[in-house]
């Protein structure tokens, strides 16, 4: 999890500061969530996965797949018996079809 979440948080460009104050909580303490040091509680973790719009699964390393989107494939059970490969493609389809109809 430590390096996903300093992965986003670079990726958008963000201090621990800033990600700190987005989450609720200090800048400290957003290092120690990315060094491993503590566990974010499942509050904090959901607001993280509902900022930067990844499964919390993601977050956990229990997928690959960064958006919620794939959790909607994986509960329908679309794809299940399709190779990795074929379920990337359907995730970012999904992820595609989500941005074409997000309501503004």
């Amino acid at each position: 999890m430590k390096n996903r979440i300093r992965n986003l948080r670079t990726d958008r460009q963000l201090t621990q500061k800033a990600l700190g104050a987005v989450i609720g909580v200090n800048p400290a303490t957003v290092s120690l969530y990315e060094s491993g040091h503590r566990q974010p509680s499942q509050e904090i973790l959901v607001t993280i996965a509902k900022f930067f719009d990844v499964s919390v699964d993601y977050l956990l390393g229990l997928s690959d797949a960064r958006g919620p989107g794939s959790l909607i494939l994986r509960d329908a059970g679309i794809g299940a018996d399709l190779p990795e490969e074929a379920k990337k493609q359907l995730e970012v389809y999904a992820e595609f079809l989500k941005e074409k109809y997000k309501k503004d």
